[in-house]
C-alpha cells in the first residue's frame, strides 16, 4: 500500500504542476481561481455519472411540486400538512439519492484538497522569523539519542522532549542574512544509525522555483501520506521516526477585495462554478 500512495501522490502532485506551471509568474490566487473552477466541472461531471440524474430529477420535481401546493392551499389545514408531510418525505429520498455519489466524490475531492494544502496554506519562512520543529519517535527507547543539524543561516535551540507522546521539539531561528537555496536548507536528524533529512523552505522567491509546494508534515502511515504529500518520505526509517512537523505561517489570499484562507476561496469557486456549468451539461444536482 505504501508503494501504491507514493506512486499516486507523485503522479497527481506531477499532473497538478503541469496545470499551475502557466500561472507561477502571476500571483498564487490566479493558479488556486483556475485549479477551483476546474475542480468544480470534474466533479459535477463525475457526479451525474455516478448518480441516478432521472430519479434525482423525479424527486426534485416532487418537491418543487409540495411546495407549491403547500403555498397554493395554505388555508386548508389538511391538504398544507399532507404538502409538508410529501416534502419531508421526497427530501429524505432525495437526500438518499445524493449521498452515494457525494462518498464516491470525496476520494477525488481529499487528493485536490491534498494539493492545494500543499501548495496554498503555508507562506515560506523570512529572514529573522522562528518556526518549531517537531518530530515523532515510533521507539521510546531512543528520544534521548536523536540529535539536528540546521542549515548554515538556521539555529536551533535545546531540544524538549515529551516522553508520554515520544515527541522532541526545537525552536528553529533563521538569521536576518540567509541562503535562500533551497538544495541547501535541509533539516538533517540523526538517531544511531538512521539518518532523515527534510527541506525547511526559506524566501518568498521559492514560491517561483517549486510550484509553491511546502510540506510543513510528513508521516510514515501510508494513510496520512494520501492527506499529506511530501518529499520526505519516512517509511525508510519507519522502525525510528513516526513522522515530523514544521510550523510555517498561514497564507491568506487577496480574493474579491477580502484576505481569505485558501480553503475559502476553493468552496466558493467550485461550488459556483458547478452550479453553474450544472445547466450546460445538463446533470441535476
Amino acid at each position: 500500500m505504501n508503494k501504491v500512495i507514493d506512486l499516486f501522490n507523485s503522479t497527481i502532485t506531477s499532473l497538478f504542476d503541469l496545470m499551475l506551471w502557466p500561472f507561477e509568474r502571476l500571483s498564487p490566487v490566479w493558479g488556486l481561481t483556475i485549479i477551483s473552477i476546474i475542480s468544480g466541472v470534474v466533479l459535477l461531471l463525475v457526479y451525474g455519472k455516478v448518480s441516478n440524474q432521472k430519479a434525482i430529477k423525479k424527486t426534485k420535481g416532487k418537491i418543487y411540486g409540495h411546495i407549491l401546493e403547500a403555498i397554493l392551499f395554505r388555508h386548508d389545514l389538511k391538504t398544507s400538512l399532507k404538502a409538508q408531510g410529501g416534502m419531508f418525505s421526497s427530501g429524505l429520498k432525495y437526500f438518499v439519492l445524493a449521498v452515494p455519489p457525494i462518498i464516491i466524490l470525496m476520494i477525488p475531492c481529499l487528493a485536490v484538497l491534498a494539493q492545494l494544502n500543499l501548495r496554498y496554506n503555508s507562506e515560506p519562512l523570512n529572514p529573522g522569523e522562528h518556526a518549531i520543529f517537531e518530530v515523532t519517535l515510533t521507539d521510546p527507547t531512543t528520544l534521548f539519542d536523536v540529535t539536528l543539524k540546521t542549515p548554515k543561516g538556521v539555529h536551533s535551540t535545546p531540544p524538549v522532549r515529551n516522553i508520554d507522546t515520544n515527541q522532541i521539539s526545537w525552536r528553529l531561528d533563521v538569521d536576518t542574512q540567509v541562503s535562500y537555496s533551497s538544495a541547501d536548507n535541509l533539516l538533517t536528524i540523526e538517531s544511531s544509525d538512521k539518518t532523515l533529512t527534510t527541506p525547511i523552505v526559506i524566501g518568498n522567491n521559492h514560491r517561483n522555483k517549486d510550484h509553491g509546494k511546502i510540506a510543513s508534515q510528513s508521516y510514515s502511515s501510508w494513510w496520512w501520506r494520501f492527506f499529506y504529500p511530501s518529499d520526505t518520505i519516512l517509511k525508510e526509517t519507519q522502525d525510528v521516526f513516526k513522522e515530523t512537523s514544521l510550523t510555517y505561517p498561514d497564507s491568506s489570499y487577496n480574493f474579491l477585495g477580502m484576505q481569505s484562507h485558501w480553503l475559502v476561496i476553493f468552496a466558493i469557486v467550485s461550488i459556483l462554478s458547478g452550479i453553474a456549468s450544472s445547466r450546460l451539461f445538463n446533470v441535476e444536482i
